[in-house]
């Protein structure tokens, strides 16, 4: 029966090492006509978790440190009310150093790994702002399901802070940059530059029904 058992372990085992290398392999292979009709499949798969980066690598290492930072606007004692911006970076960070096994050490994980595209989806408004013949509308309930990733990072927030706050209207996140200073021959030239970035505010009409309405049923369940 223990053999049995061993046997059908390491059966799933070895399928589920097979699977995750096959997606890896399809994720980071060129563009073709299989991976397109799959691809959606494939990302859903390996973002935000298994996202591969190399910003760690020559020639190009990361020369930045970003932290990940959001304001709330919420309703209190008919009262309305706005936090300060509040790291969420920091938050991860400060909890982990206390205990290295808390699952915030994973979520600062899944920020790095949404980062880069989350940031590639705010290149991509940006631009679409700048063009006169495009109508974008940040404010429609719709607006987030065309860049999945933002939303994606909106969600993760508010599945860790959205319980905190009651009667929310908004949320906004930010990115605050820090540029690091050159390093040449031993010594550092310079001083750190920061830099923020906005992404688009969450307003009421955006989260109703689709993020906290979600998020609170399955606190109650």
């Amino acid at each position: 029966m223990k053999k049995s058992g061993e046997k059908v372990l390491f059966s799933i085992l070895t399928l589920t090492l097979i699977f995750h290398t096959s997606m890896t392999i399809s994720y980071n292979f060129p563009l073709t006509p299989l991976k397109y009709k799959y691809e959606n499949f494939i990302s859903s798969y390996m973002n935000p978790l298994f996202q591969q980066t190399w910003t760690l690598f020559a020639p190009n290492p990361s020369n930045t440190n970003n932290n990940l930072q959001f304001r709330i606007e919420y309703k209190k004692a008919n009262k309305n009310l706005e936090t300060d911006w509040i790291s969420l970076s920091d938050k991860f960070i400060s909890q982990t150093k206390k205990n290295f096994f808390h699952p915030y050490g994973h979520y600062t994980g899944t920020l790095v790994q949404l980062e880069s595209s989350v940031m590639k989806e705010i290149e991509f408004i940006q631009k679409m702002k700048e063009d006169e013949d495009v109508k974008l509308d940040v404010n429609s309930d719709d607006f987030f399901q065309d860049y999945f990733q933002i939303e994606t990072l909106y969600t993760f927030a508010l599945n860790i802070v959205g319980h905190q706050y009651e009667n929310i209207n908004s949320i906004q996140l930010r990115y605050s940059i820090e540029y690091f200073p050159e390093y040449e021959n031993g010594t550092i030239k310079g001083k750190s530059k920061y830099e923020y970035v906005y992404l688009p505010k969450m307003n009421e009409n955006q989260l109703t029904g689709r993020i906290l309405n979600g998020y609170h049923q399955d606190q109650n369940q």
